[in-house]
């Protein structure tokens, strides 16, 4: 499910689900659905996508217990062009997009969290951040590595694909990815703040985001 709240011109799109807020077809439809309706409509000044449950969204709703191919396949049908259709709509956002990283960013959330303007996330050492789809027999499509590679350096997604293991906030902010770790009940205030900042200059945010 995916919650949709308007604060003070300011979109603000939870995800949350089965506790880990791992992503349906339906909810990435509903999530690019919502980006496009917002950056159209004129009556929001930026978007920010957060997660509920102590989370912001530990992959897909797929069940990899089911490893045999035959039982992939349909799954990954109906997810993946979901998850790619959600990603191409974060990026097309023209207006400041940020996301509050509340915990677990792991797979799908990793690759959402890429296509932020700013990312502020939690400083708890608890929360887990990579990309486990090859231990899990599964792959990347190419619009995934290019949403990657809007964040990450080449051997950064390397070591996190095939390396199989996950990284830590302070690794995050060694590699630069963040714009601030706070206490999870901070996250939403900082990324207001970002947008506020930006509010009296959104023709120009259009104009960048577009070139770039």
């Amino acid at each position: 499910m995916i919650h949709n709240l308007i604060d003070n011109r300011i979109a603000i799109l939870t995800m949350e689900a089965d506790g880990r807020n791992a992503m349906s077809a339906e909810d990435l439809r509903t999530l690019a659905s919502l980006l496009r309706e917002h950056d159209a409509s004129g009556e929001v000044d930026g978007i920010i996508l957060t997660g509920a449950n102590h989370a912001f969204c530990a992959g897909l709703a797929y069940n990899s217990a089911e490893r045999a191919q035959q039982t992939k396949e349909p799954q990954l049908a109906e997810l993946f062009p979901a998850l790619e259709e959600a990603l191409l709509a974060l990026r097309a956002v023209r207006l400041p997009l940020v996301c509050a990283v509340t915990g677990h960013a792991i797979g799908a959330g990793m690759l959402m969290m890429c296509t932020a303007d700013a990312i502020f996330m939690t400083d708890s050492p608890k929360a887990k951040y990579g990309l486990p789809e090859v231990m899990l027999g599964l792959h990347i499509t190419k619009p995934m590595a290019d949403t990657l590679r809007m964040r990450f350096s080449e051997p950064q997604i390397r070591r996190m694909l095939f390396g199989g293991s996950y990284v830590d906030v302070e690794t995050l902010r060694s590699w630069t990815l963040l714009d601030g770790v706070e206490p999870e009940d901070k996250l939403l205030d900082e990324a207001k703040d970002y947008i506020n900042v930006l509010r009296d200059h959104l023709e120009s945010v259009r104009h960048c985001k577009e070139v770039l």
